[in-house]
């Protein structure tokens, strides 16, 4: 289910890719991806490197041939731009992030971080109460492990 709209000398195309599926662009030309939502995995034919591009960033070819577009989240949101090479001289080919989209994976980051780190203490805590509960009692101590009263 592709839209085509012209604009100045380039037309764009939307798409959604579920998980694992897999596009394929000719490649005539260079040609500009934004992933809108989700995350897909990119080759181009002559290009030694892959790229994985995050949703909220772009993507562009060298030109040198088909290209293969696969689908990472279970649903990635993508708008794929064909122009002559004039038109999208100001992007280096490769993936690039503007401002707004650094900002939002670095949010993303954090919280990932915030939860690994969250779920790392509660392990310890946890491991840390179960070798206190085989430490024995000294006598005279009133000091207690949560769970081991009487």
């Amino acid at each position: 289910m592709s839209v085509l709209r012209e604009r100045n000398k380039s037309s764009f195309a939307d798409r959604v890719l579920r998980a694992d599926e897999i596009l394929t662009l000719p490649g005539r030309g260079i040609v500009l991806l934004h992933c809108l939502d989700g995350q897909v995995w990119i080759t181009e034919e002559g290009d030694v490197e892959d790229y994985v591009v995050p949703e909220c960033a772009a993507w562009r070819s060298r030109g040198h041939g088909p290209i293969v577009v696969s689908g990472i989240a279970p649903s990635s949101r993508i708008r794929i731009a064909n122009a002559d090479a004039a038109a999208f001289d100001v992007m280096k080919p490769g993936v690039s992030i503007g401002a707004d989209c650094a900002e939002r994976l670095r949010r993303a980051a954090q919280r990932e971080a915030a939860s690994a780190v969250g779920h790392w203490l509660a392990r310890g805590w946890r491991a840390l109460a179960e070798m206190l509960k085989r430490i024995p009692a000294v006598a005279g101590s009133s000091a207690t492990v949560r769970g081991d009263r009487a």
